[in-house]
């Protein structure tokens, strides 16, 4: 997002908002590069660009998560 951070809405962004990376908590169970990788991918604005559900299914972001499933049982 582009906004002038003078304005009212970029001051109520720069107060009241915080990036995706700082939202996120992933309790150590995988790598966060894996989830913002496939995230990137799965919010290309190009829908070629954009990844399919089937590779996302293969992205290493969902074998880690199989895998700690794995290892919790």
């Amino acid at each position: 997002m582009i906004w002038d951070p003078r304005s009212e809405e970029g001051k109520y962004v720069r107060d009241n908002c915080k990036t995706l990376k700082e939202y996120i908590t992933l309790n150590g169970l995988h790598n966060t590069t894996h989830f913002f990788d496939i995230l990137k991918q799965m919010l290309m604005y190009e829908p070629k660009d954009r990844i399919t559900a089937t590779d996302a299914l293969k992205h290493p972001y969902f074998n880690s998560l199989n895998s700690q499933s794995d290892i919790s049982r």
